[in-house]
């Protein structure tokens, strides 16, 4: 909340919102979170505004009436209160409802810039403070009757303390107590400051807050000092790398992190707050089995005990320069750069003396010796220095130089030379002629190694110079790499100067930018110093028996305690914060959205809100569309882009990984769909659909109107030419027919009345005319129309084929069928069929000198087949064709109403004709 707008931090961006925004003004004094993705924002204006999923809205009460708010409280009874320049207001039903407040005197207060409930009472603090009183009313929720705070002066802070029932108040930058029961009851009582909070009592306080390990905090003008539940203090300013001024608030969070609120200097952030940095004049640190810490001065002259909240203090009578600690038995071992000293037993604090036990002419990596439980100490480098309790040396000479060495829990030892070579030695026994038996032997395949440790599973840990961790395991009698991590995976640094393994499996790498820990499963790297602001070389660790770390560093040492600090019952949420397409902001759109069909390009931001290292923790996201996605590398970027997006539905899959050990991975799954163009959609398709089919109707019946339009005027065409036809017969019938036969009985007279000569030709006359007769006869029957069916046909060429066998006296038989169906042929059909048998007949009559002929008709659905047997000569085919065209014609005519014509010469001659009914 600023003087220029309201500012969303989500660990991976700001959001800023100002009156372009929607803000009434740019002045935020105070807001309340109603849910996960909406906010009551108030602003130094009688305007009252949202903030609903991304999006500044006003919001209207119903009364239109909203004071300048400069504070929301939510009490326990869910009810919602304000404070403002106007008074104190309850908010209900959308409805800012006054609550008048007089004091002692009957004169009203109005101003009010903060609020706490406590009990049945609102403690309230005025802007104008009560004449005689201090700033503070504690007003009963019911009969809104108020008791003003009995101290002058100004009051910055209030804090209720429930586990020991205290009301504590900063006034006038001190630390005043209360009973917290009697101020619930309405009644200011004042109550002795108990012993842990009387550390607090000479300091220039303005904020106190407690956080979720019930640790108090308090805030002067540039500095933090937290007090711990068993009454111990740390101190946080610039001796040990706060470097702050003007501190004005501070915020304890859901995962305990503490932010600090200053004026100029931005906001900082207290995560890892077991983290306490000694005093720059400490050189050297060991922490003993019983719990006590010493330390070396780094003048080399003075030594340190701390023993709860007990220093002593003991001279030295030798300068140990650049030293480093260890103890064996009960003494106290001290390494500079080219000696090692033992102490005498520590007794009173007073004067102490050294006893030089090691000289050598090489300097001594004394940061790096190992102390065993056989009291043995190993010195590594280019040859292993290796002395006994008796103070005996024994050398045992490495590939090459060797920087650390690691000791397990199986008695052995383990080193690694800068090319590679690994070594594990067992540890013999104090009597034992050698110290170290070589086990076995390896070459790694990695650069440069510098340090290494054993864990508690076996595992051997290698830091390098250039290339970061390694984790190896031994298995079938050969070094195995399990995992490799560099400063992509979440080191300060690749280069890795010490290593070292607490009891809780945890490794701790001191490196080149600072201090890394490694979880169990060793999924995590957690930056300690990172995350607090530390950057320095840490050169050498040591885990105490408390399990408490100290990690030297050339600007002091850092110690880490072994407190839980960050809170386990939080577990942040990964969430889509604002989509975005090209300039446009979308805002946050709700699940299973429609965009539309232009839209091309889509911008998520998402974030899972964790402010513990949050620039580590990494996303990735698989999207589904129009085809299968694949899963994205996880990268801190928490933006993710997609472009050339076509119509269709998407389901995009979202995951956060975070470098805190208790958190588990997030997933997240958002559907959305873009929307076809409208000539795509489903509706204009089935309206396509529908209207091409009306089309296609329209069409078809069209079609069928034209062809049923042309199958009329052919009809009518076919039926004016049967009609023409018919009178055409007709008119031959009557006017050729009577003609020819009147000419056939005049020329009939001629021949029984005429001379021989005259007879002859009378008798041809009457014979032609005759023929003339029966050839027109047929003619008109072919004409008509209405002798088509087969039935009819079949009669016809039987009565002529009849008339025909009579006239020249041969006997016939006809084989026909009784019902020939109701089969219709066409005119051509008819008249070439008429003409054939009259043809076949005739041929008989003529040429086969036969007696008998037998006539057949067999018909099927589709085929007639008709024929004409005789018991005459046969047919000599050669002569046939050369004498007439009786055959040639016979065939002609069956080919032009696609028939066959078969002539069989067997005890006579058999012509069978086929046609195709259908």
């Amino acid at each position: 909340m600023t003087a220029n707008g309201l500012s969303v931090y989500d660990g991976a961006r700001f959001l800023n919102y100002g009156v372009d925004d929607g803000l009434a003004s740019p002045i935020v004094n105070d807001i309340l979170e109603l849910s996960g993705d909406s906010l009551l924002i108030a602003t130094n204006t009688g305007t009252l505004n949202t903030w609903v999923r991304g999006t500044i809205k006003t919001f209207p009460t119903k009364n239109g009436l909203c004071p300048v708010i400069n504070k929301f409280y939510r009490g326990k009874d869910n009810i919602i209160y304000v404070v403002s320049d106007q008074g104190l207001y309850r908010f209900e039903k959308n409805v800012f409802i006054p609550l008048n407040l007089n004091d002692k005197t009957g004169n009203t207060v109005r101003a009010f810039d903060e609020i706490v409930e406590i009990g049945n009472c609102l403690l309230l603090k005025s802007i104008t403070p009560t004449p005689g009183f201090s700033d503070l009313l504690l007003v009963n929720k019911q009969s809104l009757q108020s008791a003003p705070f009995p101290v002058k002066g100004y009051v910055s802070c209030v804090l209720a303390v429930k586990e020991e029932q205290l009301l504590l108040v900063i006034a006038n930058h001190k630390i005043l107590s209360l009973d917290l029961n009697a101020a619930e009851l309405g009644i200011l009582k004042f109550k002795k400051l108990p012993p842990r909070f009387r550390s607090l009592a000479g300091l220039k306080l303005f904020k106190i807050v407690i956080d979720r390990f019930h640790n108090l905090w308090g805030f002067t003008n540039n500095s933090v000092v937290r007090l711990k539940q068993d009454g111990s203090v740390q101190t946080y300013d610039k001796t040990n790398g706060l470097d702050v001024n003007n501190i004005k608030s501070v915020v304890v969070d859901k995962e305990n992190v503490l932010w600090i609120i200053t004026d100029g200097s931005g906001i900082l952030k207290l995560v890892n707050r077991n983290i306490e940095l000694q005093s720059p004049d400490i050189s050297a640190i060991y922490g003993d089995s019983t719990g006590k810490t010493w330390m070396l001065g780094s003048s080399g002259e003075i030594l340190y005990c701390a023993d709860k909240n007990v220093i002593q203090r003991w001279r030295l009578n030798s300068t140990v320069n650049y030293g480093s600690l260890g103890m064996r038995k009960k003494s106290l071992i001290l390494f500079d750069a080219l000696s090692i000293y033992e102490t005498e037993t520590v007794k009173e604090p007073g004067r102490l003396s050294l006893r030089k036990i090691y000289s050598g002419i090489d300097p001594i990596n004394h940061s790096r010796a190992e102390i065993g439980d056989n009291d043995n100490i190993y010195i590594p480098g280019k040859i292993l220095t290796v002395i006994h309790t008796r103070n005996n040396v024994t050398r045992l000479k490495m590939p090459n130089y060797v920087d650390q060495v690691s000791l397990d829990d199986h008695q052995q030892l383990w080193a690694v030379s800068r090319f590679g070579d690994l070594l594990c030695y067992k540890i013999n026994q104090q009597n034992s002629p050698e110290p170290l038996t070589l086990l076995f032997t390896d070459k790694l395949t990695i650069r440069e190694p510098r340090s290494l440790a054993m864990d508690k599973t076996g595992k051997l840990w290698i830091g390098t110079r250039y290339s970061g961790l390694y984790c190896f395991e031994y298995k079938d009698k050969k070094m195995v790499l399990q995992r490799h991590w560099s400063v992509a995976d979440g080191l300060t640094d690749n280069f890795i100067y010490y290593l070292s393994c607490d009891k809780n499996n945890v490794i701790w790498a001191g490196t080149q930018g600072g201090l890394d820990k490694i979880s169990c499963s060793g999924n995590v790297v957690e930056s300690i110093t990172r995350n607090n602001n530390i950057y320095q070389v840490i050169h050498k660790i040591i885990v105490g028996k408390d399990n408490n770390v100290w990690a030297m560093g050339v600007g002091g040492i850092i110690r880490v305690t072994d407190d839980n600090v960050i809170a386990r019952n939080y577990q942040p949420q990964l969430q889509i914060i604002r989509m975005r397409s090209g300039d446009k902001n979308l805002g946050l759109l709700p699940e299973r959205t429609s965009l539309p069909s232009e839209t091309r390009e889509l911008t998520i931001d998402v974030a899972a809100p964790s402010f513990i290292d949050e620039k580590r923790v990494r996303f990735s996201y698989l999207l589904n569309g129009n085809d299968k996605g694949q899963w994205s590398l996880p990268t801190p970027e928490a933006s993710f882009r997609f472009i050339n997006l076509q119509p269709a539905k998407y389901t995009l899959h979202i995951r956060a990984d975070f470098p805190v050990g208790h958190y588990a991975a997030q997933d997240l799954v958002y559907q959305f769909t873009i929307l076809p163009p409208w000539w795509q959609t489903w509706w204009f398709r089935t309206s396509l659909v529908i209207i091409s089919l009306i089309v296609v109707r329209l069409m078809i019946k069209a079609y069928y109107q034209r062809k049923l339009q042309k199958q009329k005027i052919i009809f009518e065409r076919e039926q004016a030419i049967q009609q023409e036809r018919t009178r055409i017969a007709m008119e031959m019938h009557d006017d050729l027919g009577s003609g020819l036969t009147a000419i056939r009985y005049l020329a009939g007279g001629l021949v029984s009345n005429s001379l021989p000569s005259i007879k002859e030709k009378a008798a041809k006359i009457e014979t032609s005319a005759k023929q003339l007769v029966d050839n027109m006869n047929d003619i008109i029957w072919t004409i008509k129309s209405d002798n088509n069916s087969l039935a009819d046909i079949l009669g016809y060429i039987r009565k002529q084929a009849a008339d025909m066998l009579e006239n020249v006296g041969i006997d016939y038989q006809f084989d026909f069928p009784k019902d020939p169906g109701n089969f219709i042929l066409t005119n051509d059909q008819k008249r070439n069929l008429l003409l054939i048998s009259k043809e076949a007949v005739h041929n008989v009559i003529k040429h086969s000198q036969a007696t008998m002929v037998r006539v057949t008709a067999r018909q099927n659905e589709k085929y007639l087949h008709l024929g004409f047997s005789d018991n005459g000569k046969g047919m000599d085919h050669g002569d046939t064709f050369h004498s007439g065209n009786g055959l040639k014609n016979m065939r002609q005519r069956t080919a032009q109403i696609n028939g066959n014509i078969e002539i069989i010469n067997d005890r006579g001659t058999t012509v069978m004709v086929t046609i195709r009914l259908a």
